[in-house]
C-alpha cells in the first residue's frame, strides 16, 4: 500500500503544469476567468487526470519513475516561463482591475 504514494509528486507537479497551461490559454484567448478557478481547475483536473490513467490500466504505477517526473518539472519551468513573458501584453480577468472588489468582500481602509 506504501508504494501509492509515488502518486503524490506527480499530483504536484501535474497541478503546477495544469495551472500553467490555463493560465497561459486565458491569458491568450482573453477569457474572463481569475486566478483561483483556474488553480481550482488545475488541481481537479490532475486527480481526475491520474485516476483515470490508473484506474484504466493506460499507466501502472510500476511506469511512475523519476523520469517522467523530472520531464513535468521542466514543462512547468517552461510554461511558467512562457507566461512570465506574456502577462505584461495580456492580464489574467483579475489582474486587469486590480481596484475593483467583488460583492462581499470585506472593506479595509
Amino acid at each position: 500500500m506504501l508504494h501509492w504514494l509515488v502518486v503524490i509528486p506527480y499530483y504536484f507537479f501535474g497541478t503546477l503544469v495544469l495551472a500553467g497551461v490555463f493560465t497561459l490559454t486565458s491569458r491568450v484567448l482573453r477569457l474572463a476567468v481569475s486566478g483561483e478557478k483556474l488553480a481550482t481547475l488545475a488541481v481537479f483536473g490532475s486527480i481526475f487526470t491520474l485516476a483515470v490513467l490508473l484506474g484504466t490500466g493506460i499507466v501502472g504505477i510500476h511506469d511512475l519513475t523519476f523520469v517522467p517526473l523530472v520531464g513535468l518539472g521542466v514543462a512547468s519551468f517552461l510554461i511558467a516561463g512562457i507566461d512570465a513573458m506574456v502577462a505584461p501584453a495580456r492580464p489574467l480577468a483579475s489582474e486587469r482591475n486590480p481596484g475593483r472588489r467583488d460583492v462581499g468582500e470585506p472593506q479595509v481602509f
